[in-house]
């Protein structure tokens, strides 16, 4: 296993390349960078190439391969759900870094997707949480994302009670 950095890929004698990395659009650089570093040298021809994305397929990541022109050399995309990563034996957590950066400087929404996959996740394990309680209008998205997606997998049970408690500053 080797860090995901720019430039030439370590040289080693295998037949499959497997990319592991978070749906960033900065590493995809580095993918493309390390496969046009490989083409160069005559390896793309005798090697596979996979990406696998943590947690979840990016269309913006794929489209920044394309545009890097390496799309066509992988062999197959996708993507690894980890959702919770245990941080103690009664604590776990999403690990989501940039959550507040993307909802409130960059007004992109889509990490509530990931959330409420999470947790969707979760209640598939150990069942529907009886009370639901959040503060805000993410924290509905998120519920409603949620309810969306059980539905969709055809849960049949009673639905949560819910509490969402909203601010003025909330909008």
């Amino acid at each position: 296993m080797f860090q995901l950095k720019p430039g030439r890929l370590p040289s080693i004698s295998v037949k499959n390349i497997l990319f592991i990395t978070r749906p960033e659009v900065e590493l995809m650089d580095c993918i493309a960078d390390n496969l046009h570093s490989e083409e160069s040298q005559g390896h793309s021809a005798s090697k596979e190439y996979q990406l696998i994305f943590v947690s979840r397929r990016s269309a913006v990541c794929e489209q920044r391969l394309k545009d890097k022109g390496v799309y066509g050399t992988l062999t197959s995309i996708d993507e690894l759900p980890v959702d919770f990563f245990p941080l103690d034996s009664d604590v776990i957590s999403m690990e989501l870094d940039n959550v507040f950066k993307d909802l409130y400087v960059d007004n992109e929404i889509s990490s509530l997707h990931q959330i409420a996959h999470g947790l969707t996740s979760l209640q598939s394990l150990y069942g529907i949480f009886p009370n639901v309680v959040g503060k805000g209008r993410h924290a509905r998205n998120v519920f409603e994302l949620m309810t969306r997606m059980r539905r969709d997998i055809g849960v049949d049970c009673d639905p949560p009670h819910v509490s969402v408690v909203r601010h003025s500053h909330d909008h």
